[in-house]
């Protein structure tokens, strides 16, 4: 009898063991992220139908012909309570060839200041 043999059959069983062991975890690590991923897009789904139902238009309110009401306004972009602001001047005089770039010594405006 070899000296080695007299512990093949526990090594053996060992190793089926851990072989065993470590596919069930990657088998249960599978299963959590597929289950995660079923999870966000239930719930990304949920999100886009209350995105939607809270953002579409009145069914009466849409023009009966595509450009038949131009003067249709969009959503407000404007903060409830924030004062009115002022588009910010655009001076074409000095503009050199790259786009918003002057040439001039005139100070900057801060629209935030006048």
């Amino acid at each position: 009898m070899n000296p080695e043999d007299r512990f093949a059959g526990f090594s053996a069983l060992v190793e089926r063991l851990f072989f065993v062991g470590f596919s069930a975890v990657a088998f249960l690590a599978l299963v959590v992220v597929v289950g995660l991923l079923v999870r966000f897009l239930l719930v990304a789904t949920k999100a886009a139908e209350i995105y939607v139902r809270q953002n579409s238009a009145a069914p009466g309110a849409r023009p009966s012909s595509p450009g038949a009401s131009a003067s249709t306004a969009g959503p407000s972009t404007t903060v409830p309570g924030a004062p009115p602001t002022r588009p910010y001047p655009r001076s074409t005089a000095g503009t050199d060839s790259h786009e918003g770039a002057t040439t001039s010594t005139a100070s900057p405006v801060d629209p935030r200041q006048s």
